[in-house]
């Protein structure tokens, strides 16, 4: 299996993965690229207009379709009539969902192929006592707004702890800058970003609570799959898959209002129910069982 990689980033996640990789510096390249191995499957992320002249082409969505173009402007006929004709996953069933409504697709003609937590996570022990924790990054769509109205209204801005992450693609953003800006005067604490594994693993350990909340729709939700495989209580709040990355008997709230979801920090944290089982997490999530939902695509196919 060979990953073509457009981005410049050597990130250690990257690096770790058990594949050959090719690096191309454009998208123009990424034709001449194909040709050089011929490929059977040419997967492609978020990118239901890209065009292969090798392999079998297979949509994987990990987004909504606002996210799908930099400028979330999308033809919505010249895609549809793309997925009429191609073959396409989603990483979970509201997105696979929403995919087949907006663009008028025949029911399960997208397929569900889950994400993976990495093993990392399910091997570490959890510990709690560092209060609430909020590891997403920090623009308006992953809700640190309403996270800090939330905590502020049931008094418990001091217990949690933010990091101060926006993404690999942004630096310094007027939003992020807000943002960051809101954090250090409410009296949260606001830690630097975390770039290793095994340091945001041990976050995830010393968190008595893990948040994570989106004001548009989410496809799933890595950070609570994570925080709930390290055995961390979570709340998440928003539409999209989130919902199916939470496991009971963590709480999920359809929409992101700083009250409703004030209620639910402060009831989970006295809560006394036993945490999610990560074994039924382990089961559906894990590098293994999302390899096998790939490949019964592929090979229905």
């Amino acid at each position: 299996m060979v990953l073509v990689d457009l981005t410049s980033r050597d990130a250690p996640a990257k690096r770790r993965l058990p594949l050959d990789i090719l690096e191309v510096a454009t998208p123009s390249e990424l034709p001449r690229a194909l040709r050089s191995f011929a490929p059977d499957i040419v997967q492609v992320n978020n990118r239901p207009l890209f065009r292969t002249e090798v392999g079998l082409r297979i949509n994987t969505f990990h987004n909504y379709p606002n996210a799908w173009s930099a400028d979330g402007a999308l033809d919505d006929a010249a895609v549809a009539e793309a997925l009429h004709h191609g073959h396409s996953t989603a990483v979970s069933a509201a997105l696979a969902r929403h995919i087949e409504e907006r663009f008028e697709l025949a029911h399960h003609q997208v397929c569900v192929t889950l994400p993976f937590v990495d093993d990392e996570f399910f091997d570490a022990r959890h510990q709690g006592g560092d209060g609430i924790l909020f590891p997403n990054r920090l623009l308006r769509k992953k809700g640190p707004d309403v996270v800090l109205k939330a905590l502020e209204e049931v008094g418990l801005i001091h217990q949690a702890t933010f990091l101060d992450y926006v993404t690999p693609f942004l630096r310094g953003s007027e939003e992020h800058l807000a943002m960051r800006g809101a954090i250090e005067a409410s009296g949260a604490t606001l830690l630097p970003a975390v770039e290793d594994r095994a340091e945001l693993t041990a976050l995830y350990a010393r968190a008595d609570l893990v948040v994570a909340v989106a004001t548009q729709p989410e496809g799933m939700g890595l950070v609570p799959l994570e925080a709930q495989a390290v055995g961390s209580r979570v709340v998440t709040a928003g539409p999209g898959g989130l919902k199916e990355a939470t496991f009971e008997p963590n709480v999920h709230l359809p929409e992101a209002e700083p009250r409703s979801l004030g209620r639910a920090l402060v009831e989970t944290l006295a809560s006394h129910d036993e945490m999610a089982s990560n074994e039924l997490l382990h089961e559906r999530f894990s590098r293994v069982a999302s390899t096998h939902s790939l490949r019964r695509v592929w090979a229905a196919l």
